[in-house]
C-alpha cells in the first residue's frame, strides 16, 4: 500500500497503485475504512460517518467504491450471518467474532487447518472464511455486574 516518506499511508497513491482514479469520495471512503479498520463498518456506517463532510456523497457511491476496492484487493467484504455485510481494510488471512449483544465484530488470527486442508488436496482453495458468533467479554462482564446488582 502506498506510503509517504514518514511511513503514513498515502491514500491517493494507494488508489493509484491499483489503477483506481482517486476522486475525493473514494479517497475519503478508503481513508475512513483504514482509520476505523477494526470496527468493520457496514455501508450505512460508512455513509453516516462521511455524508456531513461530503454532502454530495450518496450510498450508491459508497457501494460502488467498496466494490471497486474489493475487486482490486484493497479491502475485503465479510459476510457474518445471512444479512450482515461488513468491510475490512485488513486483508491478511484472519477471522472474526461477532457479539450478538453489542454487534461488535472482533478480529483474531487463525491457525492453518492443515489436516482439514489435506482432505481437500484435489481442490484449489482460494480463501478460508471462519467466523464465530457469541457474546463478547465486555457484554458478559456487563451482564454479570448487572446480575450481581439485582441479587
Amino acid at each position: 500500500m502506498g506510503k509517504n516518506c514518514s511511513g503514513k499511508i498515502d491514500f491517493v497513491k494507494a488508489l493509484e497503485e491499483k489503477d483506481i482514479k482517486p476522486t475525493l469520495q473514494r479517497v475519503k471512503i478508503f481513508q475512513y475504512l483504514v482509520k476505523i479498520n477494526h470496527k468493520h463498518p457496514t455501508v450505512d456506517t460508512i455513509y453516516q460517518g462521511l455524508y456531513k463532510k461530503i454532502p454530495t456523497l450518496s450510498k450508491a457511491t459508497v457501494y460502488n467504491s467498496l466494490d471497486l476496492f474489493e475487486a482490486s484487493g484493497l479491502i475485503r467484504r465479510i459476510h457474518i450471518g445471512s444479512n450482515d455485510i461488513r468491510y475490512d481494510a485488513w486483508t491478511d488471512r484472519h477471522s472474526h467474532f461477532k457479539c450478538i449483544k453489542c454487534n461488535e465484530v472482533y478480529d483474531f488470527a487463525i491457525e492453518t487447518l492443515e489436516s482439514e486442508e489435506e482432505k481437500l488436496s484435489k481442490h484449489k482453495i482460494l480463501d478460508k472464511v471462519v467466523f464465530y458468533i457469541g457474546i463478547c467479554e465486555k457484554c458478559l462482564e456487563k451482564d454479570n455486574s448487572e446480575n450481581k446488582e439485582i441479587s
